[in-house]
């Protein structure tokens, strides 16, 4: 949502320096140029920056229209790209003196290496697998998508030798590289919400308000491990 209401914002400021209703721009004076000079070199800056705030608020709201869909990876693209227009925006409009030359060899060389940056950070987190602890009170799940499963509102705990084939999506998920994050509906009927890290075996949990759980720890030990834990902790309920 909040990358829709940065696309809005940018969309709107572009249409108000268009308008002249507002103005962002720095003028730079050269004694070198002749005023005809100047003003072409500004008319320039003005609709290069102009442009790019057009762009970078598109770029911004199909970012978080992708995001409330579930598309992560194209969401941290876009981004990655909304950055890199950002930094070359504000290198050409208040920094860049000519507008000639463009918004300058650092400024362009900064904005790849941080659009890289974000990118390679955002898609790393965004799509890693999930870890798991259990406390006296609760399975807490950490990493890109952070919740808690109470002890007390466990109704039935199982392990299971694998999850049921996926059939459809139920809501936002995340995949990649065999992980699976979020609502599936499953073949053979149930719907379940999955944090599937890879492995074969898998808690099959049920709380209850009815809320059906998947979740594996990326291996069959770590998976009997945490059942173990959650067992013991269960059983002192």
């Amino acid at each position: 949502m909040f990358a829709i209401l940065l696309g809005v914002s940018m969309l709107a400021l572009g249409y108000c320096t268009q308008k002249k209703i507002l103005t962002l721009f720095i003028t730079y004076y050269d004694p070198k140029l002749t005023n005809e000079q100047m003003e072409e070199i500004e008319v320039q800056r003005q609709s290069f920056s102009q442009k790019s705030l057009y762009i970078m608020g598109a770029v911004s709201a199909v970012s978080g229209i992708c995001q409330l869909m579930g598309y992560l990876i194209f969401k941290d693209l876009l981004m990655a790209v909304y950055l890199f227009l950002l930094i070359r925006f504000i290198g050409k409009t208040f920094l860049q003196k000519d507008a000639k030359k463009g918004p300058g060899k650092v400024c362009t060389i900064a904005a790849v290496l941080v659009s890289l940056l974000y990118f390679a950070t955002t898609f790393t987190y965004s799509f890693g697998p999930n870890s798991f602890k259990v406390t006296d009170e609760a399975l807490a799940i950490s990493g890109p998508s952070q919740t808690e499963i109470a002890l007390t509102d466990i109704q039935l705990l199982e392990e299971v030798e694998r999850i049921p084939e996926r059939k459809e999506a139920a809501g936002q998920v995340a995949e990649f590289n065999g992980t699976y994050r979020g609502k599936y509906h499953l073949k053979g009927g149930e719907t379940a919400v999955l944090y599937d890290n890879g492995g074969a075996k898998s808690l099959r949990i049920t709380t209850k308000d009815g809320t059906l759980y998947y979740i594996n720890g990326g291996n069959d030990d770590t998976t009997d491990q945490l059942y173990d834990q959650l067992t013991e902790q269960l059983s002192e309920k």
